[in-house]
């Protein structure tokens, strides 16, 4: 924001006052000129770190329940052999109990 008037202390003058929106531009430059000093260049490096870092936790995750669904079938097999081998050891002991 600047003023367009020459005159500042003169009684009856109007002062203008002119605003100049700048966008996109401005905003490159200053994110450029931070550049220049290493500011933004070590914040990229430390985001695109973190990034790494939460797409391979993200993955392992996914790993995990992946095993966490193959164990989770695997017990409900390892349950239904239980209860059919059981069911049968009953018949077994009942039919021996009768002879």
């Amino acid at each position: 924001m600047k003023t367009t008037t020459s005159n500042w202390l003169t009684k009856n003058e109007k002062i203008r006052y002119g605003l100049r929106l700048v966008i996109g531009d401005q905003q490159y430059e200053e994110k450029k000129d931070a550049a220049k000093l290493h500011h933004i260049s070590s914040l990229s490096q430390r985001f695109s770190s973190v990034k790494a870092r939460a797409r391979e936790f993200i993955e392992f995750q996914k790993m995990n329940r992946d095993s966490e669904d193959d164990l989770v079938f695997a017990n409900i097999d390892t349950n239904e052999i239980v209860v059919y081998l059981t069911i049968v050891e009953t018949a077994v002991i009942l039919v021996s109990g009768i002879f």
